[in-house]
């Protein structure tokens, strides 16, 4: 129940609380586990697991991959005795410290995480793609997002693009749930074709996500309209796109004064600004 209570306190971003909750639970986890970690350890696990991702977060790093690294021990043991019942934890788990790694910089260490997540997804998918393609799309994703950060754009490509054709099968079925990943997806395209000068692919990718992005800041602009205007800056700054929206984008970004992702986009376009003084 404090578990449970934890994770709906971390869904309404009440970190204090969910943290309590999560640490009190785990105390509890942990004296159980002891006397019997056979009908236990997967409860400590998730507990761990989950207390890994509210820390990560809140940027609370060093504590997040010792969480991670906890649970991600017990799940290993875990899957080594029942694979079918344990791998899916094992590769979340994975995944969620190769994000973490990444923000650390820890690329090596990154990519091992997020290339089992991947063998043991594909696995998952080949019998149940109903059940995990969307996890398998996920880790195809952050890995290249790591790929390309690491100039490995060419294996990056072919990661984004295997996550795309994934996306666009699940946004076909369900475009509520998936469009903002396809979405995601397309945008992650589109710059690493911008960067590799691949100016007709770059611009249809953009074109695509820029649609979506549209559509999606429409309907909850709360949630996605630094995403639309984020794509609109690129468009302008890299693409050559008629400047003509960018007041209106910066008016949008100046709703919403606790996004770093609104700072920094607005920082950008400062810059921008100084050194296109006529445009």
């Amino acid at each position: 129940t404090l578990n449970n209570l934890g994770l709906l306190l971390s869904n309404n971003n009440e970190i204090k609380q969910a943290k309590d909750c999560y640490q009190e639970a785990l105390k509890i986890y942990r004296d159980l586990a002891k006397k019997n970690p056979q009908a236990y350890n997967l409860y400590l696990a998730s507990t761990l697991n989950n207390l890994g991702l509210l820390l990560s977060n809140n940027n609370e790093i060093k504590q997040a991959k010792d969480c991670y690294q906890k649970a991600l021990d017990i799940r290993r043991e875990l899957a080594t005795k029942n694979p079918q019942a344990y791998n899916p934890d094992l590769a979340s788990t994975l995944n969620n410290l190769g994000l973490l790694l990444r923000k650390k910089n820890e690329i090596e260490r990154a990519k091992d995480c997020y290339q089992e997540a991947l063998k043991i997804y594909r696995d998952l998918a080949k019998k149940n793609p109903q059940a995990y393609n969307p996890d398998l799309a996920g880790t195809l994703n952050n890995l290249g997002i790591l790929l390309y950060n690491n100039n490995e754009t060419k294996q990056a490509q072919i990661y984004y693009q295997e996550a795309l054709d994934i996306y666009r099968e699940l946004a076909k079925k369900n475009p509520q749930a998936y469009n903002p990943d396809l979405a995601l997806t397309l945008n992650n395209l589109a710059v690493l074709y911008y960067q590799i000068n691949n100016r007709k692919e770059a611009e249809q990718a953009y074109k695509e996500a820029l649609t979506l992005r549209e559509i999606l800041a429409k309907n909850n602009p709360s949630a996605d309209e630094i995403y639309y205007v984020q794509m609109l800056t690129f468009g302008i700054f890299c693409l050559g796109k008629d400047p003509k929206d960018i007041e209106q984008i910066k008016a949008t970004l100046q709703k919403y004064p606790d996004s770093s992702r609104a700072k920094e986009l607005l920082e950008k376009i400062k810059s921008w600004e100084e050194e296109n003084p006529k445009a």
